[in-house]
């Protein structure tokens, strides 16, 4: 989480905006993080822009994806209940504050959202 923080952060600085969608100008909406586009004067994408790449999700979990909805501005990636990714999940929420980070569960799967703002 904290090469993806520096990634957006670093993004923010440069074009005072959260990544925007590829081509599209338009917030984030659970779009994948090599979707994402940096608008400075000359745009570059998020994965494989300025010397950086999106890292993959680790095994067992979703790709990671990103939302911009007034603003809050979050990370996230789910897998499934009961697993041991979601084991793991559970362990991560606890380093984090409920304002940085929420982890929630459906039916089917544990979904833990990073938020970079609120």
């Amino acid at each position: 989480m904290n090469l993806i923080e520096s990634m957006v952060f670093q993004c923010k600085s440069l074009s005072e905006q959260f990544p925007k969608e590829l081509n599209a100008s338009v917030d984030a909406s659970n779009t994948l993080l090599t979707e994402l586009e940096c608008n400075t004067s000359t745009p570059y994408s998020l994965d494989g822009g300025r010397n950086g790449f999106v890292p993959v999700s680790p095994s067992g979990f979703n790709p990671y994806t990103a939302t911009e909805s007034g603003s809050a501005f979050y990370i996230m990636t789910s897998a499934e209940n009961n697993s041991t990714q979601d084991k793991a999940l559970k362990e991560l929420i606890l380093n984090y504050t409920s304002q940085q980070a929420t982890l929630e569960h459906n039916l089917t799967s544990a979904r833990f959202k990073f938020y970079l703002s609120r």
